[in-house]
Parts: C-alpha cells; sequence; structure tokens
C-alpha cells in the first residue's frame, strides 16, 4: 500500500507513525506498529512504515516534494485467517490515512492518498 504526500523525510515517517500507532490498529486488530525496522521475534500480526522516497514536485513558485510512503502487513502463514486478517488492517491504515490532515511538523502537506495495494505473499 503506497501514499503520496508534499513534505520532508522525517516529518512525514513521525506523522504517518502516529496516525497508525492508536488503538483501532493495536488494540482492536492487534498489530504492532513498527518505523523502518520490525525488531526479530515480533509477534504477528504487524505493521512497517517504509522510509519515504520522493520526487521533487515545485508548483506555483514554490519547492516541494511528493513523498511516497509504504506501509507493509505482515501476518503468520500459519493462520487460516491471515488473508483476513491482513485486508482489515489494510482497510483500517487507509481509514486513518486517506485525505486526513496529517500534522507534519515544519512543513506543508498538501495531501495524504491511497496509490495502490499489493499481495506481498512472496516477501521476506
Amino acid at each position: 500500500m503506497a501514499t503520496t504526500t508534499k513534505t520532508a523525510t522525517g516529518p512525514v515517517l513521525t506523522a504517518v507513525y502516529t496516525a497508525l500507532n492508536v488503538a483501532a490498529i493495536t488494540t482492536t486488530l492487534g498489530c504492532g506498529v513498527y518505523e523502518s525496522v520490525i525488531p526479530q521475534g515480533t509477534a504477528f500480526p504487524c505493521l512497517r512504515i517504509s522510509t519515504p522516497s520522493g520526487l521533487p514536485w515545485d508548483t506555483f513558485g514554490a519547492a516541494g516534494k511528493e513523498r511516497v510512503v509504504q506501509v507493509h502487513v505482515f501476518a503468520s502463514t500459519a493462520a487460516y485467517e491471515s488473508g483476513y486478517q491482513v485486508n482489515a488492517i489494510c482497510d483500517a491504515v487507509m481509514l486513518l490515512l486517506q485525505d486526513q490532515a496529517l500534522s507534519v511538523s515544519g512543513h506543508l502537506l498538501a495531501g495524504l492518498r491511497y496509490e495502490q495495494d499489493t499481495e506481498g505473499a512472496d516477501e521476506d
């Protein structure tokens, strides 16, 4: 799942982490939320927010950046319901991020939009 923002890397990662590290994900869905690295031995399900990548996005004479943030969701391959678990977490992530006015410290957030999701069953 990828979302696009217009701003800098650190504050974007912090804003997305803050938006997702809430009871709707952690308690209701029992999902751990991690930035960049998931510690070894972490219980499933969990999600990882990647370090944002981006491109220059200058418009109307103002400098800016388009940032892409990927949220990876992992569930136990042994669990029968892992597919349902991942879908429920992805749906919650989209609700928490799509068109939300996240606070991005020191920057102006132009918009936050869902772009795509893919089946990542082959990912290690």
